[in-house]
């Protein structure tokens, strides 16, 4: 008889493919809210916005398609305490300095998902059309080898919360030793290695042919698909 496989209580990932002890947790001023869409929940094997969650201690994860209804999304949205934000793509983004002179505290919105599930909790959760949007310039290309980014500035949900908190902290908004950032790239590190390994193993079931292996971003070609696809949000 086939025994289920053991699981991490925390990430919720087989215990041989957890990388919770890779991950520092600490506390932010800033609180996040990953709204994850639930076919991103399914993939919690290669998702990296759990990872993001447990590794921010001032954060909520909320698993739906559409926010608008959700009760714990609007409990948020509600709260005066917070000054809310959206971290999404977008030709006309606000300039967070303005934040740091703010009584209020802030609160981010980070959508979970693949390009496609992102558009489309966009699309449905008409909550968020208006929240102000902020985004960061990217450091460098996404290390998620094993998934196609649509272009150089779209990272995974990991990568997109450390360059976010980086611009808070040099914003003098937060406050973070650079410690507690790069912990968030050990554990994805580990996560993306993990997965590259199992595919150049042959006696793994996940097992890829050279020829069908993951290149490196930098050889990727964007599929013709993400060519025509937009990533802005146009409302």
């Amino acid at each position: 008889m086939h025994r289920p496989r053991k699981l991490c209580l925390k990430c919720l990932r087989p215990l041989k493919a957890c990388f919770c002890k890779y991950l520092m947790s600490f506390n932010t001023r800033t609180k996040f809210c990953f709204l994850m869409h639930p076919l991103e929940a399914k993939r919690s094997q290669i998702g990296t916005g759990r990872l993001a969650h447990l590794a921010l201690d001032n954060s909520l994860l909320i698993i739906d398609k559409d926010f608008d209804s959700n009760k714990i999304f609007n409990d948020i949205l509600n709260d005066d305490h917070y000054e809310h934000f959206l971290l999404y793509p977008t030709k006309t983004p606000v300039k967070l300095e303005a934040t740091a002179k703010s009584a209020s505290q802030m609160c981010i919105f980070i959508l979970d998902g693949t390009w496609p599930c992102a558009k489309s909790m966009m699309r449905d959760t008409t909550k968020l059309h208006n929240l102000p949007k902020i985004m960061f310039q990217a450091p460098n290309r996404s290390q998620f080898e094993i998934k196609q980014q649509p272009a150089n500035y779209c990272l995974s949900t990991i990568e997109s919360t450390k360059a976010i908190l980086a611009n808070l902290n040099e914003l003098n908004i937060e406050d973070l030793h650079q410690t507690k950032l790069n912990s968030l790239d050990i554990a994805f590190k580990k996560m993306v290695k993990f997965h590259k390994d199992l595919a150049s193993d042959p006696t793994s079931n996940n097992y890829e042919r050279l020829s069908s292996r993951p290149k490196p971003q930098s050889l990727k070609t964007p599929a013709l698909k993400w060519k025509k696809r937009k990533i802005f949000f146009d409302q």
